[in-house]
């Protein structure tokens, strides 16, 4: 998992805290590495501590959608806690991760 270092952690808290006081947090990540680890981590947080009406988690990435596409269909690939919670609710953490993420393709829009 993203937070199994002390400097993860750092980061993350830091992210945290700039949003609390309105700033911005970018987060540069390539999406064949830890991408679908951070949104999941993320987009969880987000949903437990009610922060999608306070700001947004957007996906900057020319390949976000199919990466997003590719891992909501490759449960086997999960780990442990994602098949557990899929098996238990039914609900594929990834579909979730895109009604809550907004995907961008360009800095244009």
């Amino acid at each position: 998992m993203f937070l199994n270092t002390f400097g993860n952690i750092l980061v993350f808290l830091h992210a945290f805290s700039m949003l609390q006081i309105g700033g911005n947090v970018l987060l540069p990540v390539d999406t064949a590495g830890r991408v679908l680890e951070l949104l999941k981590l993320l987009s969880d947080y987000w949903e437990t501590k009610k922060l999608f009406n306070r700001c947004q988690l957007i996906l900057l990435s020319t390949h976000g959608s199919s990466v997003l596409k590719e891992a909501s269909q490759q449960l086997e690939f999960m780990s442990k806690s994602c098949r557990a919670s899929f098996n238990e609710t039914g609900v594929n953490p990834f579909q979730q991760i895109q009604k809550n993420i907004k995907l961008c393709y360009s800095l244009a829009g």
